[in-house]
């Protein structure tokens, strides 16, 4: 796993991406009372809407995801392992105010990131249809209202197995990867990258440390676009610099 660098966040930046080819899934409410999501991400919800029985369920798949821009993709998500006996939340910062708790929302989103699956037993998230052996961008959102979060995720990539938590006695604030969101900073700055395996699939396992259940709002991918050819030769002319300075 990598943490997003400058080199990447110039490759976002320059690349041949763009905000519009991310990957949202905002886990929603069974029975909103509004709907909400983030503007153009993907809702999942448990009332039966995506072919699954509502409140409770073994398995779940969504075969083609959207991107931000409504672009249809061959990328899916399989949920399998838990039953989701507490199958949605409301954070209690949602749309009725808009104004999340401690500002722990990220610039680029909003407070309709305000509902989440929750549980005691271990789920896996599995995306597919990505590029075998391309980097991608990725964030999974973890939330809880009423106890504290004790999420314990464990992604699977092409570099192997990657751990890491969410962890807060606080109720109500988004934690975005293993960090608290704020709402100073970017979305993107909290990506971390991981690199699709020979099948195209990143899952990952999120379970809990006792005694609270876990909490996942939602997650988000998107590719690590190539740079730009003038990205690369500004690149390739720091480190020319560089080198000139260290030879010194």
């Amino acid at each position: 796993m990598l943490r997003l660098t400058a080199a990447a966040a110039c490759a976002f930046v320059t690349g041949t991406a763009s905000a519009s080819s991310l990957i949202g899934i905002d886990f929603n409410d069974r029975v909103p009372t509004t709907g909400l999501s983030p503007l153009g991400w993907n809702t999942i919800t448990l009332d039966g809407a995506q072919g699954n029985p509502a409140n409770s369920f073994t398995g779940l798949t969504v075969n083609s995801l959207s991107t931000t821009g409504g672009e249809a993709t061959g990328i899916g998500l399989e949920i399998t392992g838990s039953q989701f006996l507490n199958d949605f939340g409301v954070s209690g910062f949602g749309p009725q105010d808009g104004t999340p708790a401690g500002g722990t929302v990220a610039e680029g989103l909003d407070s309709s990131i305000d509902d989440y699956f929750t549980d005691t037993a271990e789920a896996s998230f599995r995306l597919s249809g990505l590029e075998s052996g391309k980097e991608y961008y990725f964030w999974v959102m973890g939330l809880r209202a009423f106890s504290g979060l004790t999420n314990v995720i464990s992604v699977q990539s092409a570099e192997g197995s990657t751990e890491f938590s969410q962890i807060d006695t606080a109720v109500s604030r988004l934690w975005i990867n293993d960090e608290l969101g704020d709402s100073t900073r970017s979305f993107q700055s909290y990506a971390h990258i991981y690199t699709a395996d020979a099948n195209g699939e990143i899952s990952f396992a999120i379970n809990r440390e006792a005694p609270n259940s876990w909490g996942v709002a939602g997650l988000a991918v998107q590719l690590v676009p190539a740079p730009s050819a003038g990205a690369m030769l500004a690149i390739a002319g720091l480190a020319a610099a560089r080198r000139r300075r260290d030879s010194e």
